[in-house]
């Protein structure tokens, strides 16, 4: 039986000339496949309190992906994502990721990261890499 989640974010106005409410609703499927997760994220966003011109106030996009767990504290994820550009008459973003995540201690976990620019638009990145650093309480 897949999992079934959802997450829910508001973001007040503070921002200079900002105005309305912005949103964000997140819908994820996940379900264990082999030695790891398979997994597809969908979410919708309002982009009221956008300071940008031509801002596209209904974003919206998706992510799917593979957790493949080697061991209990080790982990390999890949994934694709689609979004929608966050102004008008700009072309989608599609990417792929690559990342790890370890388990280091007990409430510590790392995770290194790139990412890959999958078309040649002005919007999608060529390249990007990141650390995620996670300590829970």
């Amino acid at each position: 039986m897949p999992t079934l989640a959802t997450y829910a974010e508001v973001r007040l106005p503070t921002g200079y000339e900002s105005s309305g409410l912005d949103g964000t609703l997140t819908g994820i499927v996940a379900k264990d496949i082999g030695p790891g997760t398979m997994y597809l994220n969908g979410f919708v966003t309002t982009a009221n309190g956008n300071n940008v011109e031509d801002v596209r106030h209904f974003q919206w996009g998706f992510r799917t992906g593979y957790k493949w767990r080697l061991r209990d504290d080790f982990a390999l994820i890949g994934d694709y994502f689609h979004q929608s550009s966050e102004e008008d008459s700009h072309a989608n973003v599609n990417a792929l990721e690559l990342s790890s995540e370890w388990h280091v201690a007990e409430h510590l976990t790392i995770g290194p990261g790139i990412l890959i620019g999958l078309d040649d638009n002005e919007e999608t990145p060529n390249f990007g890499a990141g650390i995620r650093i996670m300590y829970s309480f």
